[in-house]
C-alpha cells in the first residue's frame, strides 16, 4: 500500500520514540545488574535519539517542500544563458509587464529605482557575473621550499570564473593553453638582521590559461562507484541497488541509507 511521505515519516518517528522508551526502561533494570549493560543501553538510546531527530528533519523538509518548489537543473542551465533583464522577463516571465514590475515597491526587500527620492538609500544594479573568461591571480612558485623566492611570485592569466546558479554546477574550461613564464629564483642566505639572497638562476614555470568556459556538472561519470550509474541530467550518481535501499528504509529508523556508498548504515 502506498502512503504519503508525511504519514511514513510520522509513523517511523512514533515507532522509534516508543522503542526508545522501552529500551530506556530496560536500562534502568540492567543498571541494577552491571554497569557495562547500562552503558550499552545508553548507546542504544543515543542511536534512537539521533534517528528521531532525523525523522523530525525529514518532516520539516516535507512541510517546506509543500510551500517551496525546487528549481530543476535544466531550468537553471537556461537561466545561465540570460544576458539582460529584458530577456529574463520575455523567456521566464512572459505574463509579467517588465516596466510595471520594475515600478513596484514592497517591504520585503525589493526596491524601485526611485527609492532615493522617498528617503531610502538607493541601491546599485549589479552586473551579471556569468560564467566567462576573467583575469585571475595565480602563484608562480612551484616548490614548498620556504628559503626560496620567485620573482615575480604571482601573475594574472585568463581563467574561468562566475556563477552557474546551482550547487551542482561550476564554471569550467572547455579549452586550455599552456603558458610558460620565466621567473628569477633566489635562495635566502641571510639572518633575521640581514636580508641577503643568492641568485640561483632562471626557471620556466608552466601555467594553464583558459580559452573557453561553460557551466558544467561538478560530479562527473568518473566519480561514480560500481554500484552507481551516472545521470547527466541530474549531475549525480544514482544507486542501482534499489531493493537494498527499500529494505534499509524498512528498518524503522534504526538504519540510514548512505546514497554515496549505496549501502545501509546503522545509526
Amino acid at each position: 500500500m502506498w502512503y504519503p511521505l508525511f504519514t511514513v515519516v510520522h509513523l517511523h518517528a512514533v515507532a522509534v520514540a516508543e522503542r526508545m522508551r522501552e529500551i530506556h526502561r530496560n536500562c534502568i533494570y540492567f543498571h541494577r545488574l552491571t554497569t557495562r549493560n547500562h552503558v550499552g543501553c545508553l548507546c542504544a538510546v543515543r542511536r534512537l535519539f539521533v534517528s528521531v531527530r532525523l525523522h523530525s528533519r525529514l518532516h520539516r523538509i516535507h512541510r517546506c517542500g509543500r510551500r517551496q518548489k525546487l528549481i530543476p537543473l535544466n531550468v537553471i542551465m537556461e537561466l545561465n544563458k540570460v544576458t539582460n533583464v529584458s530577456e529574463l522577463f520575455i523567456k521566464f516571465m512572459p505574463d509579467t509587464n517588465m516596466n510595471d514590475a520594475q515600478k513596484l515597491y514592497t517591504t520585503i526587500g525589493f526596491q524601485n529605482r526611485n527609492a532615493y527620492s522617498t528617503g531610502i538609500k538607493t541601491t546599485l544594479i549589479p552586473k551579471v557575473a556569468s560564467c566567462s573568461i576573467e583575469l585571475q591571480t595565480v602563484c608562480l612558485k612551484d616548490t614548498d621550499d620556504l628559503s626560496s623566492y620567485y620573482y615575480p611570485m604571482c601573475t594574472r592569466v585568463n581563467r574561468c570564473g562566475g556563477g552557474c546558479g546551482h550547487d551542482l554546477l561550476a564554471c569550467r574550461p572547455t579549452k586550455i593553453e599552456i603558458l610558460n613564464f620565466e621567473v628569477i629564483v633566489l635562495q635566502y642566505k641571510g639572518s633575521q638582521r640581514s636580508g641577503k639572497f643568492e641568485f640561483k638562476g632562471l626557471k620556466s614555470v608552466s601555467v594553464d590559461q583558459h580559452l573557453n568556459c561553460k557551466c558544467d556538472c561538478i560530479i562527473e561519470k568518473e566519480n561514480c562507484t560500481p554500484l552507481q550509474v551516472y545521470n547527466p541530467n541530474e549531475c549525480g550518481c544514482m544507486c542501482t541497488n534499489e531493493e537494498d535501499r527499500h529494505e534499509c528504509h524498512d528498518e524503522y529508523g534504526l538504519k540510514l541509507w548512505n546514497s554515496t556508498a549505496c549501502a545501509c548504515r546503522s545509526l
